[in-house]
């Protein structure tokens, strides 16, 4: 009725269309107004009113914070926002890069190169990463995968619609426009495209399809199982680079286990490095250093990315700059961004209250198990007992982790006016 919708919060209220028939389109009766009001910001694909409101709230109480705060989150921050001295450096930042991916000239290099851009982060030729285990969740097991691709999926390289055709030609403008701007020569920026496409297409050639690995839960293998299949990675040298040199190893000093996901891409992948030559080698992992480094180049590397950006989900338009440096901070240390705007926005006896509540919930529900007549005895000790391993939080951890408080001084430190060295830091 007319005044029920009067008893709604004024901000339900202005979402509704009550032009609308509940009975016939109850979407549009229920959420016509805010759709007809609502614009979506032109750097978004798409806007959602339960969380991208709340989502722009806290943004910006936490970007408040940020612009005062003193600490490394703070330093992170306003370097990213100091664009004039980012302007200046232009592509000098990682021209280490070029350099040190021109040193791989032989296996021996070949090897440390993959082991630099490991500890970077970067993954060329597969993927990597340490998480709980998929059979025994209370340790951590390194993963290897299927990767090393830069379009969005594999179809991307090999579909022969015109669709694909248009994704590919767009792609290898892009890797020839982000080289030259990295000091590529003309010539050389066009042949690194040419390279690039040919070893990133053996590589999705290589791949599992997306809705078959999704079922593909891994192998535990030991080093040397791993080594006898894949002969000319030496991975005994990669494990130890990235700090994991006990990976694979059964014995007491073992380290969680090698899960390796899908081994007939891996053998493959294995062919594809043996056989490729140096040189497309060589123009790949160029590529990938300047590709995932150029979100903290200059203007120029960006307006490249976001042109083909619109070629591939059609946004055109970059988001406001303050937007993207919140992004990047809270993805570099996300813990110390969270401690910022709790300890400012979230009272202890707010939390204390909070937490006890839970208590007192936990405690009605395991009185009410005791009366629960459809179980048996075995199933309400086990769900008694399930009960009692919950931990309950509230706004933040009982004790904040050390990435809460990281400085990152073994990396160089967080510094202002050095926004692409405070990213290979963190």
């Amino acid at each position: 009725t007319d005044a029920e919708v009067k008893a709604l919060p004024a901000d339900m209220v202005t979402a509704l269309n009550t032009s609308a028939d509940p009975c016939d389109d109850f979407y549009e009766w229920s959420c016509g107004g805010w759709a007809a009001e609502t614009k979506i910001p032109s750097w978004q694909s798409g806007w959602a009113k339960q969380w991208d409101g709340v989502t722009e709230h806290v943004e910006n109480v936490t970007i408040a914070l940020l612009e005062k705060d003193k600490g490394p989150a703070g330093r992170f921050y306003r370097s990213c926002m100091d664009t004039d001295t980012i302007q200046k450096l232009g592509g000098e930042p990682v021209k280490p890069w070029l350099e040190a991916v021109d040193k791989i000239q032989d296996h021996a290099t070949l090897m440390q190169g993959l082991v630099q851009f490991g500890i970077a982060n970067i993954n060329v030729f597969f993927s990597w990463w340490v998480d709980a285990d998929s059979v025994q969740s209370d340790i951590y097991s390194f993963f290897l995968a299927q990767g090393g691709i830069s379009m969005p999926d594999r179809s991307y390289y090999l579909d022969d619609s015109q669709e694909m055709e248009q994704h590919r030609k767009a792609y290898k403008t892009l890797i020839r426009k982000l080289m030259a701007l990295a000091g590529r020569s003309e010539a050389g920026a066009a042949e690194d495209a040419d390279n690039v496409m040919e070893m990133e297409t053996a590589i999705a050639k290589a791949m599992m399809p997306r809705d078959q690995e999704r079922d593909e839960h891994g192998k535990r293998m030991t080093l040397s199982e791993l080594q006898a299949l894949t002969p000319s990675m030496d991975w005994a040298l990669f494990f130890a680079g990235v700090g994991a040199p006990q990976v694979g190893r059964p014995g007491p000093d073992s380290a969680g286990f090698l899960v390796v996901k899908n081994e007939e891409w891996l053998k493959k992948m294995d062919i594809i490095l043996s056989t490729i030559g140096l040189d497309k080698v060589r123009s790949y992992m160029r590529w990938q250093a300047v590709y995932n480094y150029s979100p903290f180049l200059d203007f120029r590397f960006e307006g490249a990315l976001l042109t083909y950006n619109d070629d591939l989900y059609g946004i055109s338009v970059l988001p406001p700059r303050w937007r993207k440096c919140f992004f990047s901070t809270t993805g570099a240390m996300g813990m110390e961004v969270s401690k910022l705007f709790v300890d400012a926005n979230f009272p202890e006896a707010a939390r204390d209250g909070a937490v006890r509540m839970l208590h007192e919930i936990r405690s009605h529900f395991n009185t009410s198990l005791s009366h629960k007549d459809w179980m048996d005895e075995g199933t309400r000790e086990r769900a008694v007992g399930k009960l009692q391993k919950m931990f309950l939080e509230v706004a933040r951890p009982s004790k904040w982790p050390a990435s809460a408080t990281e400085t990152f001084d073994e990396f160089g430190g967080i510094r202002e006016g050095a926004y692409y060295d405070n990213c290979v830091a963190t």
